[in-house]
């Protein structure tokens, strides 16, 4: 693995959950929900 860190900002949930391992949801510019991929889940954090 090469360590990187890459930041994608979307309005489609299905295509964030296929790449990404972390999504920070946001509403109003706040963050409201965090979810990360466990063992092929995803879970809130």
């Amino acid at each position: 693995m090469n360590n990187k860190t890459i930041m994608m900002v979307t309005h489609d949930p299905e295509l964030a959950m296929k790449h990404a391992e972390r999504i920070y949801w946001v509403k109003d510019g706040r963050i409201i929900k965090t979810t990360a991929r466990h063992a092929g889940k995803w879970k809130e954090l």
